[in-house]
């Protein structure tokens, strides 16, 4: 009987650990993850526009092709 009540402790007491970290993790400052993206925009977009509107990469004919 002890023994089984020396299990349960243990399950509820990690299961609330677990859950203790998540609150610490979920518990951040409302903008914060929206400030992080927003950090990341213009990278993104110069890597965007660089690839598909970059002068290095056009398309250029040969003209010893033909």
């Amino acid at each position: 009987m002890i023994k089984n009540i020396m299990v349960l402790a243990a399950f509820i007491a990690s299961f609330s650990i677990s859950f203790i970290m998540v609150l610490v993790v979920a518990w951040q400052p409302e903008d914060s993850f929206l400030l992080q993206t927003q950090d990341l925009y213009p990278i993104i977009s110069a890597s965007y526009l660089n690839r598909y509107f970059s002068n290095s990469n056009a398309f250029q004919i040969n003209d010893n092709a033909f």
